[in-house]
């Protein structure tokens, strides 16, 4: 009876106090392990590992990109000026959450700032990654990240050839470049699987909403250092925590269709022409 009591006391201050928990927890020094790839090593730790061994041939890159829609309950006015903003086509409220990721599946950078209706690639300029992956200062010359065709293609953020019957490199390219997203994906849905809290929509404000996100994705890099150097992909296999919608991506949900119905293939890329035409030279083809 002691020990249920004391339990029970437990658990009523941890309810009570969670907020504060959450916020000590997203401050503790040792969690401060969300951060993009900076030094030499570092870069070509990361090239290495989207490589998979070399068998992708398109080196270079250090960091996966995309969004996924963490749902909420509907926004209050105190919380949002415009509530409605986060509804999405999908029919849901959320919040659109932008990450980067490395190949070794630890989440490099993390962005909770728009809301749920908004298109990945207008998400993305807001968040602040655009504008450091844009700089001067930013990743050496031949390092780039890789996005879906949701976002819009730059000088280092490389997204797929757009457009059908492509000639065969180009197709490559598009086969290769999936390769190196499909870490996101993974990374997504191993958070996701590992902390129930995100299989259903959050009923607390977009601020605490985002606060939970990030502290799950600063204790999901913390156990991925601490664990095996290949992460438990059984957490991506069964994210949904036992429903089939716990993991939506973003592009399904945003409602743009003004840069849904952009020409992409006026957008410059000149690194993802560098890329293509190495693929070419090296007789890189899609596998059969």
């Amino acid at each position: 009876m002691m020990v249920f009591a004391t339990c029970l006391i437990f658990f009523v201050a941890l309810s009570y106090f969670w907020l504060q928990v959450l916020t000590a927890l997203d401050s503790e020094p040792f969690l401060q392990n969300i951060k993009l790839p900076s030094s030499q090593s570092e870069l070509a730790t990361q090239s290495d590992l989207f490589s998979r061994g070399g068998k992708n041939p398109l080196r270079g890159c250090v960091s996966a990109i995309d969004g996924i829609a963490l749902r909420i309950r509907r926004p209050q006015v105190s919380e949002a000026p415009n509530p409605s903003s986060y509804w999405t086509r999908k029919g849901f409220f959320a919040v659109n959450v932008q990450a980067a990721v490395g190949a070794d599946y630890k989440v490099q950078f993390l962005s909770t700032v728009t809301a749920g209706s908004c298109h990945d690639s207008t998400a993305f300029m807001s968040s602040g990654l655009a504008a450091l992956l844009a700089a001067a200062d930013g990743l050496p010359r031949g390092y780039w990240a890789a996005g879906d065709d949701a976002y819009i293609a730059g000088l280092r953020l490389l997204t797929p050839w757009p457009g059908h019957n492509l000639p065969w490199e180009k197709d490559s390219f598009n086969y290769y470049h999936s390769s190196s997203r499909t870490f996101v994906e993974q990374v997504f849905g191993q958070i996701v699987g590992r902390w129930g809290v995100l299989w259903r929509p959050i009923r607390f404000s977009v601020s605490c909403a985002a606060l939970i996100v990030r502290v799950c994705a600063r204790l999901h890099n913390f156990l991925v250092e601490r664990s095996s150097p290949r992460v438990d992909e059984s957490l991506w296999v069964d994210c949904v925590g036992g429903g089939s919608s716990a993991l939506i991506m973003q592009d399904q949900c945003d409602l743009d269709d003004r840069l849904r119905q952009r020409r992409r293939d006026r957008e410059p890329c000149p690194l993802r022409v560098a890329l293509t035409r190495r693929l070419k030279q090296l007789q890189c083809r899609r596998p059969a």
